[in-house]
């Protein structure tokens, strides 16, 4: 909630339709969040963030990118290589991670 002279405002939608930006660990979730039932190429993924905010943000590929490569080196998910494409699935530890933080996910993309 914010405060507009002096009397609180209740926000409406999730973070990022409020035109909040993720932090590195926050997107990291995110991601986690649209892998969790099926993979998906990095391209399907920044398109899925702008889906969920409405618009207000769409990361670059230059964010998703290494945000997607840390989860892979952090063991979180596992990179598949379709033709040039690369599909990123989420791996045993990266479920076990997310229902770790299944409270800050859900506020994360509450709506």
């Amino acid at each position: 909630m914010e405060k507009d002279s002096g009397r609180q405002v209740r926000q409406r939608g999730n973070p990022l339709t409020r035109g909040r930006k993720f932090n590195a660990e926050e997107l990291q979730l995110t991601l986690l969040w649209f892998l969790r039932d099926a993979p998906a190429h990095g391209y399907q993924l920044i398109r899925g963030l702008s889906e969920l905010s409405q618009g207000y943000y769409s990361p670059s590929p230059g964010v998703v990118y290494p945000a997607l490569a840390q989860l892979e080196s952090r063991g979180l998910a596992e990179v598949e290589q379709h033709g040039k494409r690369k599909n990123y699935r989420i791996t045993a530890a990266g479920r076990d991670y997310l229902q770790t933080h299944h409270e800050r996910v859900a506020l994360l993309i509450a709506t």
